[in-house]
């Protein structure tokens, strides 16, 4: 952060003696001339550095013409609205260039997830079939104490079959109200679509079960009468779960984001902001934070039909995050039979849609103490949130968030015979072809399965394939880079597309806390496909192979081939060799972050390319020496931890 100039802390001053007051137009504004942004209200969320002081921050919302309406613990920010008249765009370049201000985005309009009206079915109770939640017992369908927030438009509470398995705060309230908080967290929606969610997972009456008949259902009433909400509320809704000790949310809400280019896709919240315009650093920072909290998020794909892997990305559930679950819409065939094709309306993505669930004409309760039928991935949401609480209450405490997930994950209804490498398919057979097209669209590569996953024994169930995979060049070298969200994977395997064979080629098995790797040994000016699956640990399938795109090398390659002098494989170009010996591992993460200084420091220059050539030729039997003596190693990593390379 930079230090503030002179003037700024004059102009500080200034303001803080002149005291508040009504923040005025500028001449000749319009006084209730209409927001910069009709898709967002006229709000930032800004957070200021921890040590800014409270009369810097009433100086700079003044400053910049906006003032606090309401402060937020847990993430640090302030909720910052600005005059209607002000250009939003301007005052949020103000503030994030403003030393004092750590971070600043727009506050936005998030929506429910709601389909088109035409898609329906005449089958009410076609999904309980379709997701095999007919051939479990009683017994098996009760998730007891598991609380499920929603984040919605609220939850009629008292319907008639919901009433027995709503939330209670201890107050009274099955919930919190974040548009009003002295009002109840009713729904009053014109679709009643948070109580259709809540009946999917939890109704229990005569006229219908979700797929829980004992649950805890908590309304996280965020989104108002016209099925919109601001991000703000939804942070705090997420923050009022996590201190509830809530176990699982479900986000049948979305807003949208676009890939700024054709780099690598985000592996972390901090990666938003240089890949995705429009996507909130401090919603994905919540979602995470409910994570650490051991909170399971499950979040709708949307259903404007797109590839969130491309282009316009449906968010929360496109977030490169461990404990998030992105479910797709299936659908029948129009003739009522089963097909688990995905709907038209729903979004995919082979990288961050995990699993499809079905979506398409799902009868549920509506506020009224009503039924109907709605569509959308909305729909098939609820669906992945009720089977995942029945798996934690079957659990019990030893189960974590994330080995739930790995659960739903690797016990979907897939096809084998549409990929391979896909390590199992427990779930009754896909109908209509589908197979192929969940195998394309989908990380797990298939549709949800509740017998399956209930059934499944923890400990051969294959871990979950890593997302968000992504290859670019970097001086010259290609590097991948993944999510890796898998609770059991011993490591990564790594292949390359070798153009000359026609086949894939291993390449490197990385450790199972890393998220990227370079490939050194790739030859130059060429066309390069990569492949990347998890290894599962004993017992355990390995996961299906996610694999990354192309990228075409060049001639920087041989820049650095070349000054590797005395090499007899191009293999050896990935040793650091005394460092190799200090750790044990070329793999270590030390050794990783010495060869990444090699390449983006010594190699571009001559003098440092003739250092490492140098290196090079008497390091071999410097490294042997090291390595054959356990008080040797520890000398030579106290050595190398004073390198810069080595600080975090």
């Amino acid at each position: 952060m930079n230090r503030p100039s002179r003037l700024s802390l004059a102009l500080g001053g200034a303001l803080l003696l002149a005291g508040p007051g009504p923040v005025s137009a500028p001449e000749g504004a319009p006084p209730n001339s209409p927001s910069s942004s009709a898709e967002s209200p006229q709000e930032l969320l800004v957070r200021f550095a921890p040590d800014v002081a409270e009369g810097v921050r009433t100086a700079t919302h003044r400053a910049y013409g906006g003032h606090t309406k309401r402060r937020h613990e847990r993430g640090r920010f302030e909720v910052v609205p600005l005059p209607p008249y002000a250009d939003r765009e301007e005052a949020l370049r103000k503030y994030r260039d403003d030393p004092h201000v750590e971070h600043a985005e727009p506050n936005r309009y998030v929506e429910r997830v709601a389909a088109p009206a035409d898609a329906a079915s005449d089958a009410n109770g076609w999904w309980q079939e379709r997701i095999r939640l007919t051939e479990l017992e009683t017994a098996e369908r009760k998730a007891g104490d598991t609380i499920v927030g929603i984040l919605d438009t609220g939850i009629q509470c008292d319907h008639p079959a919901l009433a027995d398995n709503t939330w209670d705060d201890g107050d009274g309230q099955c919930g919190k109200n974040f548009i009003d908080p002295d009002t109840p967290p009713d729904d009053d929606s014109d679709r009643g679509h948070g109580t259709h969610v809540a009946g999917i997972i939890g109704a229990n009456s005569d006229e219908m079960t979700g797929v829980a008949r004992s649950v805890q259902l908590q309304a996280l009433k965020f989104l108002g009468s016209l099925d919109d909400g601001t991000l703000a509320d939804a942070i705090e809704a997420i923050d009022y779960a996590i201190e509830q000790g809530t176990d699982v949310l479900n986000a049948s809400y979305a807003y949208t984001a676009s890939r700024t280019d054709d780099g690598p896709l985000p592996t972390s919240c901090a990666d938003l902001a240089d890949t995705m315009e429009g996507a909130s650093r401090l919603h994905c920072e919540a979602v995470a934070d409910a994570g650490e909290a051991g909170i399971l998020f499950v979040a709708a794909a949307h259903n404007s039909g797109n590839d969130n892997d491309t282009g316009t990305v449906a968010l929360p559930a496109g977030y490169p995050l461990d404990n998030v679950i992105a479910v797709a819409a299936s659908r029948e065939t129009a003739a009522g039979e089963p097909s688990d094709q995905l709907a038209d309306f729903s979004n995919f993505g082979r990288q961050t849609v995990h699993l499809a669930a079905p979506g398409v004409g799902i009868h549920s309760t509506v506020a009224g103490d009503d039924y109907d039928e709605l569509s959308g991935t909305s729909m098939a949401t609820p669906m992945v949130a009720g089977v995942a609480a029945l798996l934690l209450d079957q659990a019990g405490s030893e189960a974590s968030h994330l080995t739930i997930r790995e659960r739903l994950l690797g016990s979907v209804a897939c096809d084998r015979d549409a990929d391979p490498s896909l390590p199992r398919c427990d779930g009754n057979p896909l109908g209509d072809s589908a197979g192929q097209q969940l195998a394309a669209k989908t990380l797990s590569g298939g549709r949800l399965d509740a017998a399956a996953a209930l059934g499944a024994d923890p400990d051969t169930v294959p871990p979950v394939p890593p997302s968000h995979v992504s290859i670019e060049t970097a001086s010259g070298i290609p590097e991948l880079r993944w999510l890796s969200s898998s609770p059991t994977a011993r490591g990564y395997r790594i292949e390359r597309f070798d153009t000359a064979e026609g086949t894939f080629r291993h390449v490197a098995t990385v450790e199972p806390d890393r998220d990227r790797y370079r490939d050194r040994s790739a030859p130059s000016d060429t066309l390069l496909g990569y492949r990347i699956r998890a290894l599962g640990s004993d017992g355990q399938p390995n996961s299906r192979w996610t694999e990354a795109g192309t990228v075409e090398t060049d001639q920087a390659l041989n820049r650095v081939t070349e000054q590797f002098a005395g090499f007899s494989s191009a293999e050896r170009d990935e040793r650091c060799f005394i460092a190799t010996a200090a750790y044990g591992s070329e793999q270590a993460h030390q050794v990783e972050a010495l060869r990444d200084f090699r390449d983006d420091y010594l190699m571009p220059h001559p003098p440092g390319r003739a250092l490492v050539a140098a290196y090079y030729a008497v390091s071999p039997p410097i490294a042997e020496w090291v390595a054959a003596e356990e008080h040797r190693q520890r000398w030579v990593r106290r050595l190398l931890a004073l390198l810069p390379t080595q600080k975090e």
